[in-house]
């Protein structure tokens, strides 16, 4: 699993466990067969907000406390995006974030308020 911290100039991949404890406000299954740079635009275009003029690099948004994305063989073989939202995020705010994600085309699964690793989806999604 890595967790990634971007920087306008770098980015830093952390290595961290999921305890089965640890849950997340959001856990997006990308469809399986998605390229590298799908999943970069998906980054840049749903997950975060295009920059700013002192700061033109995409950001996640004020309320996005924490992200991380796993590798395919972790998430039942799918690419996954989890996020977590900070406590004082307004609901509103956050259930538009969620349709954004929904309905991208890059989007197989969404999973609210659940740890990854307890996840188990069948062959045939809902």
């Amino acid at each position: 699993m890595t967790r990634q911290n971007e920087v306008a100039w770098r980015r830093r991949v952390l290595t961290l466990s999921l305890d089965v404890d640890r849950k997340f406000s959001v856990v997006v299954y990308l469809r399986k067969g998605t390229t590298q740079q799908q999943i970069s635009d998906f980054l840049a275009t749903v997950l975060q907000q295009p920059g700013q003029p002192m700061h033109p690099e995409p950001e996640f948004p004020w309320f996005v406390r924490e992200h991380l994305f796993l590798p395919p063989n972790l998430p039942n073989g799918h690419e996954a995006a989890l996020v977590n939202f900070r406590d004082t995020a307004p609901a509103n705010v956050t259930d538009s974030y969620i349709e954004k994600i929904r309905s991208d085309p890059r989007v197989e699964r969404l999973f609210l308020n659940v740890n990854p690793t307890t996840i188990h989806i069948d062959a045939n999604p809902q």
